[in-house]
């Protein structure tokens, strides 16, 4: 109550539960909580919903701002065992696991190649303002993309992933990455420019391979046909 009182109303809450990572597919997130009374309630029906999962366990409430509604996005990291650390962006939210639509690259990048990840996108032109949306500031976005790589390239081994879901809001984007970031590592600078083709990896968006020809397009060199 006094994290809530400390924002100010409305808030968002979400159940925490080390058994379940998707707390929407439970019930356990609740929008829009207009003051103490409704934030009690919200709490009790949540831990009762919860309550009747099995082996489900509570570890208390996460009580957040609530940010203005627009077009969600996500932006994580995870550390593969080959490339090392890798950073995705995509649109979707709490749906990116059905929608799909992410870009990945080896950390850390510049923000002219996170830049490039979201052009990268089939939801692209959502973010340029379609169908009568106001367009967002990809600039920003980029810019958060880019610092969160230096902190996925600068996480301790012990950090296998880590992910966030920023709004659609230019406020949100540059609170999130106020900090100065040192210069991204260029991968290309021995590799001439030349058309190369994929031989034996995978077209799944999150095995290595994919992870591989992403980069190396974020370097600028064109790829052909996975075989």
């Amino acid at each position: 109550m006094r994290a809530a009182s400390a924002i100010g109303f409305p808030v968002a809450v979400k159940i925490l539960s080390p058994q379940h990572s998707h707390k929407s597919d439970v019930g356990g997130v609740c929008l829009d909580v207009g003051d103490a009374d409704a934030l009690k309630a919200a709490c009790a029906e949540m831990a009762g919903r919860l309550r009747r999962e099995p082996g489900a366990s509570i570890d208390g409430f996460c009580v957040q701002a609530m940010a203005p509604r627009g077009l969600e996005l996500i932006v994580g990291f995870r550390r593969d065992p080959f490339f090392g650390p890798v950073v995705l962006a995509g649109l979707g939210g709490t749906l990116v696991e059905i929608l799909r639509d992410v870009a990945l690259r080896v950390a850390p990048i510049s923000p002219s190649q996170a830049m490039e990840m979201l052009r990268e996108l089939s939801g692209y032109p959502l973010l340029c303002g379609a169908r009568g949306r106001p367009a967002l500031d990809q600039q920003a976005l980029a810019d958060l993309i880019s610092r969160f790589s230096e902190l996925a390239a600068a996480a301790p081994r012990a950090w296998p992933s880590s992910s966030s879901t920023p709004s659609s809001s230019t406020r949100a984007a540059t609170a999130a990455g106020s900090s100065t970031c040192g210069p991204s590592r260029q991968r290309n600078e021995c590799v001439p420019r030349m058309h190369l083709a994929g031989v034996g990896t995978s077209g799944h968006v999150l095995e290595g391979g994919a992870v591989a020809r992403g980069d190396l397009r974020g370097d600028g060199l064109v790829l052909g046909r996975i075989w």
